[in-house]
């Protein structure tokens, strides 16, 4: 009798997570009006430091703000602060060290209405590379950050979104933050079904926060799945199909006796 061979064809149209996660029923991710933000429970800044990181995300954006569309800042107060911004005045992705702007040639704006894989790797002596679902999209070369310390001397709490006129107005679907550079073979699996290999899974992938996830009773704090702390949700942050409290509707079982 032969053996048999099974082989798993993963999608490569439109991202296998992309879909499982909009069509899901656990929630759909969390939607930010405007000046909304969603408070990390941990100082990234002094993770990163000086090292070479990675950021995950997936998001669907709505619109403009009326300013610029913060995605993330390490740390809410203080300096050798990194901040990832859609900016809409030039139309491309900003990465700030310490307010010096390193700008790649990407319009998100295009995106707007469709949840987007993003990876955004970061080799502090070298190029920033952003990848759009799976593929690189641009780079820029960021070697003059090599020297700005993220956690020198602040240990405040990091954030997605930010203050009215310059935060998110959009959908979260995924947060992960990394202290290593993915590769592009990790980022297709990350993209095409949501991999995190076993060894990065409490050592290399700081955050994984669950943003769709299911919640009854619509609580702000939201769980991590690696080793750092959960996020705290401000006013303005609301799931997109909230999952209903079983004790809030009536609940009748008929016919024969449930087993």
């Amino acid at each position: 009798m032969g053996i048999a061979t099974y082989s798993y064809n993963r999608s490569t149209s439109g991202g296998e997570i992309i879909r499982e996660l909009v069509n899901a029923s656990d929630g759909q991710g969390l939607h930010f009006a405007n000046g909304a933000a969603l408070l990390l429970a941990y100082a990234s800044g002094g993770v990163f430091g000086t090292a070479d990181f990675s950021i995950e995300f997936i998001l669907d954006q709505d619109a403009d703000n009326s300013s610029d569309n913060e995605i993330y800042t390490s740390q809410i107060a203080g300096s050798n602060v990194l901040k990832v911004t859609n900016s809409i005045g030039s139309n491309v992705v900003r990465i700030s060290f310490d307010s010096t702007n390193y700008d790649i040639a990407y319009d998100m704006s295009g995106d707007y209405g469709t949840p987007t894989h993003y990876v955004l790797t970061c080799d502090r002596s070298a190029l920033a590379t952003l990848y759009k679902n799976g593929n690189s999209v641009g780079t820029i070369d960021i070697s003059g950050s090599s020297a700005v310390n993220l956690g020198n001397g602040n240990t405040a709490n990091g954030y997605l979104g930010g203050v009215s006129g310059y935060g998110v107005i959009g959908t979260y679907y995924r947060w992960r933050t990394w202290k290593k550079l993915l590769s592009a073979a990790e980022v297709t699996a990350c993209y095409e079904n949501a991999s995190v290999p076993i060894t990065d899974q409490w050592s290399n992938c700081v955050t994984d926060l669950d943003l769709a996830f299911a919640n009854p009773e619509m609580s702000l704090q939201i769980q991590s799945r690696s080793g750092a702390g959960d996020a705290t949700a401000s006013v303005g942050v609301s799931q997109v199909t909230p999952i209903e409290a079983v004790n809030t509707n009536k609940l009748a079982v008929g016919g024969t006796t449930p087993r």
